[in-house]
């Protein structure tokens, strides 16, 4: 009985929103590209923000990396303290220098901040965020000449968002309409900012949109619209393709759609320093390449970071000599 009911979900439905799956692969391949086998996890949920979306989001990516990579440490906290918050960085930090962040933009924020104040600004460590969804602060961040001076500790920063995100797609005007239409009759909704309007949303407007195309491509071609699966089918045989608010909507014969990922960083241009995508993964053939075939990608502190010590965080690489007669202490050398 689960089975059929299975098949009938599975043959009856487009996906439109990317699951959290697909950017943990972009996340795998990332780091098997950059040659960085051990990572710490680090993350969690203020009060602001939601348990629900940060669960779902670790479970897959500690799925995804678990058994291709080492994870050194896994950390989630729950407070707004700033002192657990460092005390939770210094921890991890001593066994990983390749830092996954899952939480929400805000917290991002905060726990960067906490990451300048203990030092761990200087090029030896690397944070990674995930933005699955339409987030406007690192969007503008992303954009060119929204932000025109970022704390140093961002220069250690790479962002994993959809490639779209440096595209002018219209949601931020699309946001603004939404806020302003359910301010008002016959909504009347309490959200005091367009910051509070769900990034889904912009989702839902796509997928009604795309549903309006499909329906007129049909009625044109003489074909059953009412039949579910005939309208389904026209989906996934992409005959119908949109420039959505959220960036191309292209459907695999599964109703899957597929979205393309970059991961940006913090390169210098000019006199200036920008967020830049300097690696693109393409969702079709599942592989990842340097953005438009350049390599050449400028760092702030000069080259990427090594994903441990030479020595190991615990000297566990290098031995240490005897004490000489003067009894000084005696050097380390690697093995």
């Amino acid at each position: 009985m689960a089975a059929l009911k299975d098949h009938f979900w599975c043959d009856t439905c487009v996906t439109l929103v990317p699951p959290k799956q697909e950017i943990s692969a972009v996340l795998r391949e990332s780091l098997w590209y950059l040659g960085w086998e051990h990572i710490g996890v680090f993350g969690g949920s203020s009060a602001g923000s939601s348990w629900e979306e940060v669960d779902e989001m670790w479970g897959a990516v500690e799925d995804g990396l678990q058994f291709h990579f080492t994870i050194t440490a896994s950390v989630r906290y729950s407070s707004s303290s700033s002192d657990l918050l460092q005390e939770g960085l210094r921890n991890v930090s001593s066994v990983a220098r390749v830092i996954i962040l899952i939480c929400s933009s805000e917290d991002a924020r905060h726990i960067l901040q906490a990451a300048e104040d203990l030092g761990l600004d200087t090029g030896e460590f690397v944070f990674i965020l995930l933005q699955q969804l339409e987030d406007r602060f690192w969007k503008e961040v992303l954009m060119k000449d929204k932000v025109t001076c970022f704390p140093k500790v961002y220069e250690s920063v790479f962002i994993i968002a959809p490639s779209a995100y440096r595209r002018d797609t219209g949601d931020d005007g699309f946001r603004k309409q939404v806020y302003q239409r359910l301010r008002r009759p016959p909504f009347q909704s309490s959200i005091s900012s367009e910051d509070q309007v769900s990034p889904y949303s912009a989702y839902l407007h796509d997928a009604l949109v795309l549903y309006a195309q499909t329906v007129e491509e049909m009625m044109k071609a003489e074909r059953d619209f009412p039949d579910g699966r005939q309208l389904i089918s026209t989906l996934r045989a992409g005959q119908v393709t949109l420039q959505g608010v959220t960036g191309p909507v292209l459907l695999d014969s599964q109703g899957k759609r597929h979205m393309d990922y970059s991961v940006y960083a913090l390169q210098k241009s000019g006199n200036s320093s920008l967020f830049l995508p300097f690696l693109h993964y393409d969702s079709f053939q599942k592989v990842i390449r340097p953005w438009r075939n350049d390599s050449n990608a400028s760092w702030p502190h000069g080259s990427l970071p090594e994903y441990k010590p030479g020595c190991g965080f615990h000297n566990d690489f290098c031995k240490t000599k005897p004490p000489t007669v003067s009894g000084k202490h005696g050097s380390s050398e690697k093995v």
